[in-house]
């Protein structure tokens, strides 16, 4: 979960005390391997906030970008769209995260009118 945009947007979408739960169980084998991971995640829920979308490439030549749809009264959902054989570059991520975010308002709107 904690390598994935997938992942990450869910945690963005979580309630804090839930997600800090989580965080914590996230450990690497060495505390400075556990300081960067944890300091990835954080940077990619701050996206989420601000962009609404996060971008994440945890294997060579991928690019993974997902967003958060949340709702009250519902579960958490995240989207996501991965593309193969590709440099990571934020111009790509961010034309992946506008057609996501587009995505995610449309599935907002049907959720919430059940």
């Amino acid at each position: 979960m904690e390598l994935t945009s997938l992942g990450r947007a869910y945690l963005a979408g979580i309630a804090e005390a839930e997600r800090e739960r989580l965080l914590r169980q996230f450990k690497r084998r060495s505390a400075a391997a556990t300081k960067a991971l944890l300091a990835d995640v954080r940077a990619s829920i701050r996206s989420v906030e601000r962009n609404g979308y996060c971008a994440v490439s945890w294997q060579p030549g991928v690019l993974a970008v997902a967003t958060p749809i949340v709702l009250a009264g519902l579960p958490v959902y995240a989207l996501n769209m991965s593309l193969q054989n590709v440099e990571r570059s934020d111009a790509l991520a961010g034309e992946l995260g506008a057609y996501l975010n587009a995505f995610a308002a449309k599935c907002k709107e049907v959720l919430a009118g059940q």
